[in-house]
């Protein structure tokens, strides 16, 4: 079997929290920390997301912890699809310093897929055969991404 062809649907996916677009800084500072993944669902149409990396840019910059997440300068979201496999899940997370990735199907969220959950679908039996699959992964989603993009990897 072809692990790196492994869906993501196919994986064990985490719960995803989701917040409105009124909730406030320090209320989704607590979420992210109370789920650990470093990014949740923001309710708007299309969906969003707020990562970590923009709770702590926001804060940086000044900006009061009751401000809202529609005043909180976003990147675009960095959703898979459950049909996105898990070798390509992995090479984004990795190029983009994420640790893990909201899952969404027509506009609605599913789950997470944490970079330990798809890593581990692809290792397979054996370390060593594993290891060279993410390598080419991450060589592969660096040339799709570009050096420009991985360099922004702390922004989301």
């Amino acid at each position: 079997m072809d692990t790196t062809c492994i869906a993501i649907a196919d994986l064990d996916l985490e719960p995803v929290a989701c917040v409105h677009p009124g909730t406030s800084l320090a209320q989704a500072a607590r979420v992210l920390a109370a789920t650990g993944y470093g990014v949740i669902a923001v309710e708007t149409v299309p969906i969003a997301e707020i990562t970590d990396s923009n709770v702590i840019d926001a804060l940086a910059s000044g900006r009061p912890p009751l401000t809202h997440l529609t005043d909180v300068r976003r990147d675009a979201p960095q959703f898979v699809g459950p049909d996105t496999s898990a070798g390509d899940a992995t090479a984004l997370m990795l190029v983009t310093g994420r640790r893990a990735l909201v899952v969404v199907d027509e506009g609605r969220p599913l789950g997470v897929v944490t970079l330990r959950t798809a890593i581990s679908a692809m290792w397979g039996g054996k370390s060593w055969l594993g290891a060279l699959r993410v390598a080419l992964h991450v060589e592969r989603g660096w040339r799709e991404f570009g050096p420009s993009e991985a360099g922004n990897a702390h922004r989301g």
